[in-house]
């Protein structure tokens, strides 16, 4: 009711504003907001998991001679189906550490301007819960794309006349 008063004042212009409802909406926003970003760092996750498939791939065309040497020494096809899944996953752990490395110096040196300026808190730890999950889901859809170049080396391997 003292809202509507206040709303509803006819000697001056005023608005009245309940902070409670105010911020709950702002949350509801960021919480949007939070979705999207969340959708777009799944999106780029893809995108580089696909690059990382083609780079595979193009660089197996030029692995052919080190595979035949490999079998030759006696090197088996599934060992090589495991050293570039193993190298995959490899790229995919190195980056994921630097991209936590950046994200947590980052986080650190920006702490006292942001908390001064604008009087947000973040924290220099990059590793919640929700982001191990993503981490996990990450090397999973890693290890499952790597399958399909180390599949294609498998089969050279297996009949060098192709």
């Amino acid at each position: 009711t003292l809202q509507q008063a206040i709303n509803n004042y006819p000697g001056e212009a005023l608005t009245g504003v309940m902070p409670g409802i105010a911020l709950a909406e702002l949350w509801q926003m960021m919480a949007n907001v939070e979705g999207l970003l969340r959708l777009i760092s799944v999106l780029v996750m893809l995108a580089s998991i696909l690059g990382l498939a083609t780079m595979l791939l193009a660089s197996i065309r030029e692995r052919y001679p080190e595979v035949s040497l490999f079998r030759s020494i006696g090197v088996s096809s599934h060992a090589l189906l495991l050293s570039i899944e193993a190298e995959a996953i490899l790229i995919a752990i190195s980056g994921t550490v630097l991209g936590l490395c950046f994200t947590a110096v980052g986080a650190w040196l920006s702490q006292p301007w942001l908390s001064q300026n604008y009087g947000l808190y973040i924290s220099a730890n990059p590793l919640s819960g929700n982001m191990m999950i993503f981490i996990c889901a990450l090397m999973i859809a890693t290890a499952l794309v790597a399958l399909i170049p180390a599949i294609k080396l498998y089969r050279a391997a297996k009949n060098p006349l192709r």
